[in-house]
């Protein structure tokens, strides 16, 4: 008779758990296998595995090296290495896991899958093409393989290609909630946006707990939005360029920016002043245009079904920065309140470092970006109790106050530069 207890039967429990998507049950069941058997080199992958997939990669990594200690000859050890790294932004180690695992099984597509993983990280999609070509000549139906395939496709540009490996995909297999993803995604870059909404649907009833298909369906209800669709156009343009290319447009659109108000003077001054509050409203757009999309889709019956509680707290939080800075600011302005203006912008400026809070994994980003947004409302809210007169000692507390209020907004304009940067912040 079979020991329940045995680390066997744990082990097959936690693998089952594991499918069920009940994470932390499954970690608890493979942590029971280590407690009888710390040598058991699947239990380390396996809880590896899922503390990966909820975004603990720096908690799985050891796990993982040591399973590969124990079987330095297991090439999915490597595979699953080379997905951690990816997760922690470590590409040169992944693609040296990645060239392991196809030394160790060559004629396995896994490895060569992976490889497609890092090189559509790093936004190198030649490359990424031609890793999951490689996997798909020697298993036709690796389902992996053909969604990085399309994925590498769409984002050069091929987009009949792309829509001929996906139906390619559907063929196979219409019930790949993975090729229904890939499908959504390229319908809703097409701007398709009810086509997009049916098959990220489908992907959902197919796998109910698939995030890159959720996001997509609150991506296309986000999409009724004119204003909306503008910024996501602008994010599939921007995602098809390297992380150096990025940065070289936000750069080289700031000190446009910077330039037009240098050479336009005198009673061209005006075209300068226009430039630059062009340019303001452009980059805060991007940073809040999640947040409010969120915030649109919270009076949406259906739309809020789909939000997860950090995208709802996240819609509230910048929808609460932005209008209410916004309304405190025109009352300065219109009753010549300089406490109110001066609270109501920083108000706004703070949904910049809120933007990198709600949906950030990275714990010290969050903290951070947290504490920035949290001293920017602090400060704006006891500038505008000073200009409705509620402070007490208003002359003291209003030198304090405006001592404050400098680095408050040098801190929501820092945001906006390392906000992008990936060991401080990525989203879930």
């Amino acid at each position: 008779m079979n020991d329940p207890a045995s680390p066997h039967a744990e082990f097959q429990r936690g693998c089952q758990l594991y499918e069920l998507r009940r994470f932390d049950d499954a970690a608890a069941a493979f942590r029971r296998v280590l407690a009888q058997d710390p040598q058991h080199a699947w239990a380390l992958h396996q809880l590896a595995r899922v503390l990966w997939r909820q975004d603990r990669e720096a908690e799985a990594l050891p796990l993982v090296r040591q399973a590969i200690g124990l079987e330095p000859d297991e090439a999915e050890h490597q595979i699953l290495h080379a997905h951690v790294l990816v997760a922690q932004e470590k590409y040169d180690d992944a693609l040296r896991a990645t060239d392991e695992a196809v030394r160790l099984a060559p004629d396995e597509p896994g490895g060569f899958a992976a490889r497609a993983t890092v090189h559509n990280a790093q936004a190198r999609w030649p490359e990424a093409e031609e890793a999951a070509r490689q996997a798909l000549a020697l298993d036709p139906d690796f389902d992996l393989a053909h969604h990085h395939l399309a994925h590498a496709l769409r984002q050069q540009g091929r987009g009949a290609e792309q829509a001929e490996a996906v139906q390619g995909q559907l063929r196979r297999n219409p019930d790949d909630p993975l090729a229904h993803a890939n499908a959504g995604w390229a319908a809703l870059e097409r701007g398709e946006v009810r086509r997009a909404q049916e098959h990220f649907a489908e992907a959902l009833r197919l796998s109910p707990e698939f995030e890159w298909a959720r996001e997509g369906l609150v991506q296309s209800f986000r999409a009724r939005s004119p204003l909306y669709r503008a910024y996501l156009a602008y994010s599939f343009w921007m995602s098809k360029r390297r992380a150096g290319q990025q940065w070289a447009i936000v750069i080289g659109l700031y000190l446009g920016a910077r330039f037009a108000r240098a050479i336009f003077t005198g009673e061209w001054r005006w075209l300068g002043l226009v430039v630059g509050i062009a340019y303001f409203v452009f980059a805060f757009w991007i940073w809040v245009a999640r947040g409010i999309g969120n915030l649109l889709l919270l009076t949406d019956r259906f739309g809020r079904l789909v939000l997860r509680r950090h995208e709802k707290l996240e819609a509230l939080a910048i929808g609460a920065g932005t209008f209410g800075g916004v309304a405190l600011a025109a009352a300065g302005l219109g009753l010549h309140r300089g406490d109110w203006l001066i609270a109501g912008l920083l108000l706004v400026f703070s949904c910049i470092p809120l933007a990198c809070t709600f949906d950030n994994t990275r714990v010290l980003g969050r903290w951070l970006f947290g504490s920035v947004a949290a001293f920017a409302w602090a400060v704006a809210l006891a500038a505008a109790a000073i200009g409705a007169g509620a402070a007490a000692e208003t002359g003291a507390v209003a030198h304090t106050v405006d001592s404050l209020f400098t680095p408050a907004l040098l801190g929501c304009a820092v945001t906006s530069w390392i906000g992008n940067i990936g060991a401080l912040r990525q989203s879930r």
